[in-house]
């Protein structure tokens, strides 16, 4: 398992402020994509135009779930 961070994303909220940071916990980055675009993340509609991570981490053992986790810019207001 690996730990995929974006740290400002564009896109990743449908709100007024919709960048923010993602972190996603899963094998590969292309199935960290998969799972963004099944939680309906709006930056991972299109995979190719998304993004590179940037920062991966590998984990120490596979004994974590795969995780998806966002954290919407919560703006100025």
């Amino acid at each position: 398992m690996n730990v995929f961070i974006w740290e400002c994303l564009d896109g990743l909220t449908s709100s007024y402020h919709s960048e923010g940071g993602l972190v996603i916990v899963d094998v590969n980055l292309e199935s960290a994509l998969a799972a963004a675009k099944f939680h309906g993340i709006p930056a991972a509609e299109n995979a190719q135009k998304m993004p590179r991570p940037d920062r991966i981490y590998p984990l120490a053992n596979d004994d974590e779930m795969p995780s998806v986790i966002v954290f919407p810019n919560a703006g100025c207001c």
